[in-house]
C-alpha cells in the first residue's frame, strides 16, 4: 500500500482527559497563529 498523504500527531493527557493534536501533514491554516 502507499501513502499519499502523511499526518504528524501527538496524543496528549490532561486532567484525566485524552486528546490529539495534529503537528504536521497539514497545509497551512490561514488567519492568525497563536505562535
Amino acid at each position: 500500500m502507499r501513502w499519499t498523504r502523511v499526518l504528524n500527531v501527538v496524543d496528549c493527557h490532561a486532567e484525566g482527559e485524552v486528546g490529539k493534536v495534529v503537528v504536521g501533514g497539514v497545509g497551512d491554516v490561514p488567519g492568525r497563529s497563536m505562535f
